[in-house]
């Protein structure tokens, strides 16, 4: 039960009327529905660079394209802080490529990136491919990893990075594999991202890609033979796929601190320096596997950096060190968490009142009772 002094209640009293009018007046967030058509692909346009393709309008395919593709419910949007200022209501009509792409002879053709050249191709295929030179990058990405949310799409996705390959309609193709296989990662289609990654001589991107598919699947020793594969093939893995996997084994509650140092070892020994992601993930890393000791070591690496951990981190770093019977640590850290201007909320406190005995949780009560107060009744 909470006490609140006189002046407490009379602020209360007083102000109550206010704050009322406050929470009756907040106004009310409607979302209007956005109408689309099931072979159109809406999006809002992108701030980019003045790239020649910035103001081109995109010509009608050829009508004997533009059969239905029925599997084409696509709604694709590219959020950013400007883009409902800048809604020009553009639409980019993918149908026709995926029902091209979805004909087998047709896919089969465009598989092979050698073939003929597209001024040599019929002109169908070939108006068909003018239609969407002035398509954005970030378009075709989106539109892939939408197509990668379903099984029965996957092949689809890959014809089209092919096919833009063919047509030279797209920047980096590698970046379109790895998006590819990101996507079918996410979805938990680990298997077909092994099978994509076989099509493609592996370069650092789709390494990447493919190591992030498996931490995120929770296949550790796959991520682990991948990163050696790599080192084998003469590319240096970075801080994102220790991260990945770091943040995996923290996921799923299976780090442990012997763990954690091997994979430190390995990121020393690829002379990689962490930055303030990685060293963040370290600390958790440390702190679930109840290695207090670590966690605070790595903890002032990050500081002597000028780096600052995620509050969630310093609270699993306060808990360590209460379930190590270091309170006074712990209290250090903690009252370090209000100096830097943060406010502690429920968890911070219970995670400071684990490590406490009785004596010591009294004593801090009476130092800061207002401030519990003011926690709890926030």
């Amino acid at each position: 039960m909470l006490l609140f002094s006189p002046s407490s209640t009379k602020f209360l009293h007083d102000n109550i009327n206010t704050l009322i009018n406050m929470l009756l007046l907040q106004p009310q967030l409607t979302a209007t529905p956005l109408p689309f058509h099931s072979t159109r692909v809406k999006i809002f346009p992108i701030h980019r660079r003045h790239h020649h393709y910035h103001h081109c309008a995109i010509s009608q395919p050829p009508p004997s394209a533009t059969t239905s593709f029925s599997s084409a419910n696509l709604i694709i949007k590219d959020d950013g802080p400007d883009d409902i200022l800048s809604l020009q209501n553009r639409r980019y009509d993918f149908a026709p490529l995926l029902n091209f792409l979805s004909n087998d002879s047709n896919s089969n053709n465009n598989n092979n990136t050698d073939s003929l050249s597209p001024t040599s191709l019929d002109s169908t295929e070939f108006q068909l491919a003018e239609s969407y030179r002035a398509v954005p990058a970030p378009l075709w990405h989106a539109l892939l990893k939408s197509l990668c949310s379903s099984t029965s799409s996957i092949n689809l996705a890959y014809a089209v990075v092919s096919w833009l390959q063919k047509h030279n309609l797209c920047f980096s193709y590698e970046l379109l594999y790895s998006i590819i296989i990101h996507a079918l990662g996410r979805n938990e289609k680990l298997y077909e991202a092994f099978l994509l990654s076989q099509r493609q001589v592996l370069t650092p991107l789709t390494y990447n890609a493919l190591i992030g598919a498996c931490a995120r699947n929770g296949d550790l020793e796959k991520a682990l033979n991948l990163m050696s594969r790599m080192r084998s093939d003469g590319f240096q893995p970075d801080f994102v796929n220790y991260s990945s996997i770091i943040k995996s084994l923290t996921r799923s509650n299976r780090i442990d601190s012997p763990v954690l140092q091997k994979l430190y070892a390995e990121i020393e020994s690829d002379k990689i320096e962490a930055d303030g992601h990685l060293l963040n993930d370290i600390i958790l890393g440390f702190s679930k596997a109840c290695d207090a000791t670590r966690a605070m070591h790595f903890l002032a690496v990050a500081q002597g950096k000028g780096l600052s951990p995620k509050s969630g981190t310093l609270v699993a770093v306060i808990l360590a060190l209460g379930n190590s019977g270091r309170t006074v640590e712990a209290e250090a850290l903690f009252e370090e968490i209000k100096e830097n201007g943060l406010e502690p909320r429920t968890r911070a406190y219970n995670a400071l009142l684990k490590g406490w005995k009785i004596g010591e949780c009294k004593d801090y009560v009476e130092r800061n009772g207002s401030d519990l107060i003011d926690i709890f009744i926030m």
